[in-house]
This record gives structure tokens, C-alpha cells and sequence, in this order.
């Protein structure tokens, strides 16, 4: 499942990759105009640790 949310001129990507029935291990990146500081690697991918997670209900 992915999903892609505008924010003050970035877009921030979500990927919901399935490990088993009802449990995701979730990335992330973000692409925008500006290089912020402190971060290391716009545009990538960036697995989010502690998962895998679990989705509770729908996500809208």
C-alpha cells in the first residue's frame, strides 16, 4: 500500500509492505525543493525500525 501526503512544499512518501496477514514493515522518503539540514539522505528510502506493525483498521 502506498501513499503520498503534500506538506509545505514536500512530498512525503509512505510504502506498507505486507511481511504476513495483517502485518507491514512501513518505509518512507520525502522529495521537495529545499535540502534540510540534519537530514541525510532526501530521497531515499528509509525502513522505520521496530516493526513489523500491525494496522488496526482501515487507513484512509
Amino acid at each position: 500500500m502506498q501513499r503520498t501526503i503534500e506538506y509545505r512544499g514536500f512530498e512525503i512518501h509512505i510504502d506498507l509492505v505486507s511481511t504476513s496477514k495483517d502485518m507491514f514493515d512501513v518505509w518512507f522518503r520525502f522529495e521537495g525543493h529545499v535540502k534540510l539540514p540534519g537530514v541525510a539522505a532526501p530521497g531515499e528510502r528509509i525502513k522505520i525500525r521496530g516493526g513489523p506493525f500491525s494496522v488496526a483498521g482501515p487507513i484512509s
